[in-house]
């Protein structure tokens, strides 16, 4: 009976429940602390698996730090993570249209611009170039590269031809008539290329391009604009200098 008080002392609390020894309690014990290390690991990979996904993304600002401290699971945080890399993207592939956008229309403004200054020095209304001019702007405000790419479309040289009709020029009786000016400009071309291009391939290619040109200028004479382009249609290719050839007038 001794030995049955003794051992239900040590095993049972005054309520008849069973005590836990002591190595029970120490292996509780460890298990907790064993669970929560596993926890403490996990975390840490997770954060660091985060933080590279970070630096592979390459994020403009800081607003990614929201995420990473929301109480959520790490699968969750790098959802959030791809959809911010994507709103981030397609700001910036907005502000550089935006940016080509107005690079272009101040391009456009400068080719109006340097167009009626022209005009003006050839004797046209100033007030009245003010105005057509405005009306062309609106016009391809949306569509620049119509007028800035001036050598792939011929919208520049539609705008001034139809400001020649319709505006009066003062300097009319005193301007140079077209016809003079493109044999003039011919004949300078033919001296600047004969060293190029043989006089007979080059005289009918010349008349023709020059026949074809709206509006005729010295300045892209002097600056050798008609020169390279001559030259393109040719395809660079040199021929023999000849030593006499004939001087062709139309």
């Amino acid at each position: 009976q001794q030995r049955a008080n003794s051992y239900h002392q040590q095993t049972c609390t005054n309520n008849g429940s069973l005590k836990k020894n002591g190595s029970v309690e120490k292996w509780e014990c460890n298990n907790n602390n064993n669970n929560n290390n596993k926890y403490k690991e996990k975390k840490e990979r997770e954060k660091a698996q985060l933080e590279r996904y970070i630096n592979k993304c390459k994020f403009k600002d800081d607003r990614y730090l929201s995420i990473l401290n929301l109480e959520t699971t790490k699968e969750d945080k790098i959802e959030k993570l791809i959809e911010l890399k994507k709103e981030e993207n397609r700001r910036k592939k907005e502000q550089n249209k935006i940016s080509k956008s107005v690079k272009k229309q101040n391009e456009l403004e400068k080719a109006l611009r340097q167009t009626k200054e022209e005009l003006k020095q050839e004797g046209y209304d100033e007030k009245q170039l003010e105005t057509e001019i405005q009306k062309a702007y609106e016009k391809y405000k949306d569509k620049p590269h119509f007028i800035v790419e001036s050598s792939k479309y011929g919208d520049l040289g539609q705008i001034v031809k139809r400001i020649k009709k319709t505006i009066k020029c003062k300097k009319k009786g005193k301007k140079e008539d077209h016809r003079h000016i493109r044999n003039n400009i011919f004949s300078i071309l033919i001296d600047q290329l004969k060293n190029k291009v043989e006089v007979k391939v080059l005289a009918p290619m010349l008349k023709n391009y020059l026949d074809k040109q709206v509006d005729l200028k010295y300045s892209q004479v002097f600056n050798n604009h008609y020169y390279y382009e001559i030259l393109e249609m040719v395809g660079g290719k040199e021929n023999l200098r000849i030593e006499e050839y004939e001087k062709i007038v139309d």
